[in-house]
């Protein structure tokens, strides 16, 4: 089945506006940071972080670990703590505070117009008044991205509901809100934040690998639900970023692995929001080096249609 992009789908405009859940932080910051310089759309990044208030000035200035984690203990905690797991969590909430602040400032610099709103997609309720204050301030919505998530790891064994549900609940019932939220909106892009571990599975991933799996096939049906809006589910493989870091990043490397660049990785995300109708929905994203042989070959489904294709990326 020829996979050309003869009629490629219009690429996101300055009049377009994106939600991206998970999109404050990691790869889908930098994704967000792209689709803000190649296409100046307005971005409205979802995440769980709460951002109600500035960064106090005792940290102006500061930003090596152990001096951050010092002005905390005697500014917050008044110089004793009962544990320092109690650290480590302000800690770490101070930075992602950080991050997200930069996310924006990168997006505002590339000269479009961007907004961070803290809710919990799994809530549908939240969801839907979020949404209805964003289209007050910026008008319709007319892109998704969906990437937000998050991870468990354990043998299933060891795995407790309450974790499974947390994982699995990120994906499809945040996912399940913000479709029902975005039903009347007439939305042009949407893309799914999928994974390879849907397709070959992974040690303590049971919860993750089911998720990503079942948006898969969600968005096989959103593609014949709404035929003007270019839909597609990118199961990536591990990116050279984000939650790949530390000893994670040398396991992959261990196992040679080979890890999506970000530069790529998202280069590649913008080349399949702007493909053609005719183009598969699943796409198996990987990095550099495979076999080039099998990079384009889409296997079909039973309309003789492409179903996935394999893309492989890299230096």
């Amino acid at each position: 089945t020829a996979v050309g992009v003869d009629h490629p789908h219009p690429a996101p405009q300055p009049d377009d506006v994106f939600l991206i859940s998970g999109g404050a932080r990691g790869i889908a910051a930098a994704a967000a940071r792209t689709l803000a310089a190649r296409s100046r759309v307005r971005l409205v990044l979802l995440g769980r972080t709460a951002v109600t208030e500035p960064e106090p000035a005792w940290l102006d200035g500061i930003t090596e670990e152990s001096a951050v984690k010092k002005a905390i203990l005697q500014h917050q905690f008044g110089g004793t703590l009962d544990s320092p797991k109690t650290l480590e969590k302000a800690f770490r909430g101070y930075m992602r505070r950080r991050e997200i602040a930069a996310t924006l400032a990168d997006i505002r610099g590339l000269g479009s117009e961007a907004a961070y709103r803290s809710v919990d997609i799994r809530n549908a309720e939240q969801v839907r008044s979020v949404l209805e204050e964003i289209r007050a301030e910026t008008g319709p919505i007319t892109g998704l991205i969906h990437a937000a998530g998050v991870l468990e790891d354990r043998l299933i064994l060891d795995k407790t509901l309450e974790q499974f549900e947390k994982v699995f609940a990120t994906k499809v019932d945040g996912f399940e809100a913000l479709m029902n939220a975005l039903r009347h909106d007439a939305l042009k892009h949407l893309v799914i934040f999928s994974s390879v571990a849907a397709r070959t599975g992974n040690i303590g991933q049971a919860d993750y690998a089911m998720a990503n799996e079942a948006l898969n096939k969600k968005a096989r049906q959103l593609a014949r639900e709404l035929p003007d809006c270019r839909v597609s589910s990118i199961n990536w493989g591990p990116w050279d970023g984000g939650m790949v870091a530390g000893a994670l990043k040398r396991e992959f490397e261990r196992k040679g692995i080979p890890l999506i660049p970000i530069e790529q990785g998202v280069a590649c995300l913008l080349r399949e929001m702007a493909a053609s109708a005719e183009r598969p929905i699943e796409v198996v994203v990987g990095g550099f080096p495979v076999p080039a042989a099998t990079a384009e070959e889409p296997s079909a489904n039973a309309e003789g249609r492409p179903s996935e294709i394999i893309r492989f990326v890299g230096r």
